[in-house]
């Protein structure tokens, strides 16, 4: 089922690239609703999929705000089913549902991005406790993710849970199958000296606190950038740099005149508490 799902989307992804000029006709109209039946077939998949490995845990009410909202959860405290657990002790079901939650990462359709997201860290947690993942199957799911986040970067919160999920499993990843780091390297222009010392805040035994688990996905994010997709209207949008610029001239406004700044008034408080004679004959 995941490869025809998955040669269906790639199918569609290139009709789109080479028709895209095409005008309404009964050919597109055709191609459209193909299109719209395919999202429909991989949104019940996926479903299915989460029913298997949670026990139907998934709320309907939940998958409607979250298709509004765009907000998946990543909940990597999440536990499989029993059923689930039998599953994916099946070799051929477990690559299938593995290859079919990440591949479907980069599928057009942020819907079904939202939907898998909460699968992928569970996944790999528990595919490296039970240590059946070889090093180039760790490679192919980072590279998933990574593709991922080129495909739905633009958005905001895909792009937010996509980091999450890419750390996470770059996490658990790096000790276990130390090549992975090679995935990392050839994004264009990698910051290595920013690689490292991700690498170094990874392996180094320290206490998960806020400040040290936002110091990791700083880092993470960093190292990404280049490869995070961008909006069409960003891609070419040069950086402002505001340049200091002298104070605008303010005109200052005349004092007004005190009580004790004109001389005449002050004249006249002197000669009122005087006690020459003749000033009080003024007063007079």
């Amino acid at each position: 089922m995941f490869q025809r799902l998955n040669y269906k989307w790639m199918q569609l992804e290139q009709r789109s690239e080479i028709n895209s000029d095409k005008e309404n006709s009964l050919e597109a109209y055709q191609e459209l609703i193909e299109d719209r039946v395919n999202r429909q077939i991989s949104k019940d998949y996926i479903d299915l999929i989460f029913a298997i490995l949670h026990g139907n845990k998934r709320n309907a009410a939940v998958d409607d705000a979250m298709d509004e909202d765009e907000k998946p959860s990543t909940d990597s405290n999440q536990t499989f089913s029993e059923l689930g657990l039998q599953v994916l002790k099946q070799k051929d079901l477990c690559n299938s549902i593995v290859s079919c939650c990440f591949r479907s990462l980069s599928w057009n359709d942020t819907t079904i991005c939202n939907k898998t997201l909460p699968l992928c860290s569970p996944l790999i947690k528990h595919l490296v406790s039970s240590q059946t993942l070889s090093s180039e199957d760790a490679k192919d799911l980072l590279i998933c993710i990574m593709m991922g986040l080129q495909q739905h970067g633009q958005h905001e919160a895909n792009k937010s849970f996509l980091v999450n999920v890419g750390l996470q499993a770059y996490e658990a990843l790096r000790p276990v199958h130390p090549d992975v780091m090679s995935i990392m390297l050839e994004i264009p222009e990698c910051p290595k000296d920013v690689l490292n010392a991700l690498d170094v805040a990874l392996l180094q035994t320290q206490p998960a606190t806020p400040f040290v688990e936002k110091k990791k996905k700083d880092l993470f994010r960093k190292v990404v950038f280049n490869i995070i997709g961008k909006n069409t209207s960003e891609l070419f949008r040069k950086p402002v740099h505001m340049k200091i610029l002298p104070p605008l001239f303010r005109p200052i406004k005349p004092k007004s005149p005190g009580l004790l700044d004109s001389e005449s008034q002050t004249g006249a408080l002197c000669r009122l508490f005087s006690t020459d004679p003749d000033d009080a004959d003024q007063k007079k």
